[in-house]
C-alpha cells in the first residue's frame, strides 16, 4: 500500500521488470533468476509504461517474460478463473495487480465488511496453493495516518488477515527518499531505506 502518486506503481513496476530479466532488484536484492510476470496495470496505459520502462532499464528492446494486461474482469465476476487460466498456462512466477480497487466488486453500498473482503481473497489462496507463483497486490492508504503504518492499508484488519506479507511504502511529494516498511507473519518487522 501507499498513498497516490508516491512511488508505489514505480516500484512495483521496478521490480516487475527486475523478475522478468532475472536482474538484481532495487540494484540491491539478487534474484533467483528469469521468471515470467504477469502485470495487471489497470490504472496505466501503454504509453505511459513503455516511458518508465526506457528510464528503469534503458537499452532494453524487449521483455518477453513481462506481460502486461491493461483491463481485466472484477476477481468475484469471472476474473479469479481467468487469473487461474492464465496462470496455468504462462507459469507466471509473479503477478501483480495494480491496482487492486480496480478489481474489487462493490458491496450494496458501495462498501465491503471484513467478510466480503477477506472471502474475495479465499480463491486467490487457493489458487497459490496449486501454483507456486508469488501475488502482488497494490493498494490505497487511507487519508488519515495510523499509530501503526499497517493500519492506514484501506481495508486494513481483512487486507492484514489474507496477506502473508504487507508492504506500505512511506514517501513524502516529490521527495528522493522513501521507506518501505515490511510485515512478515514469519519473520519480525522491518523497514527498508530507499
Amino acid at each position: 500500500g501507499g498513498k497516490s502518486k508516491r512511488g508505489k506503481s514505480w516500484l512495483m513496476f521496478d521490480l516487475a521488470i527486475a523478475a522478468a530479466l532475472g536482474n538484481t532488484a532495487l540494484r540491491h536484492f539478487p534474484s533467483a533468476g528469469a521468471a515470467k510476470v504477469l502485470y495487471l496495470a489497470l490504472e496505466d496505459g501503454r504509453a505511459r509504461l513503455q516511458g518508465r520502462t526506457r528510464l528503469i532499464c534503458p537499452g532494453v528492446e524487449t521483455l518477453d517474460n513481462l506481460h502486461i494486461r491493461y483491463a481485466f474482469p472484477p476477481l468475484l465476476e469471472g476474473g479469479v478463473e481467468l487469473l487461474e487460466q492464465e496462470i496455468t498456462r504462462e507459469q507466471y512466477g509473479l503477478v501483480v495487480i495494480d491496482v487492486l480497487a480496480k478489481l474489487e466488486s462493490k458491496g450494496k453500498n458501495g462498501a465491503k465488511n471484513y467478510n466480503e473482503t477477506y472471502e474475495m481473497f479465499a480463491p486467490l489462496q487457493a489458487i497459490r496453493q496449486r501454483h507456486p507463483f508469488c501475488l502482488a497486490m497494490l493498494t490505497h492508504l487511507r487519508k488519515s495516518d495510523a499509530d501503526d503504518v499497517f493500519d492506514a492499508i484501506m481495508g486494513s484488519a481483512a487486507y492484514q488477515g489474507a496477506q502473508d506479507v504487507l508492504w506500505v511504502l512511506e514517501r513524502k511529494p516529490k521527495d528522493d527518499f522513501a521507506f518501505l516498511h515490511v510485515r512478515d507473519k514469519d519473520a519480525e518487522d522491518k523497514t527498508l531505506a530507499l
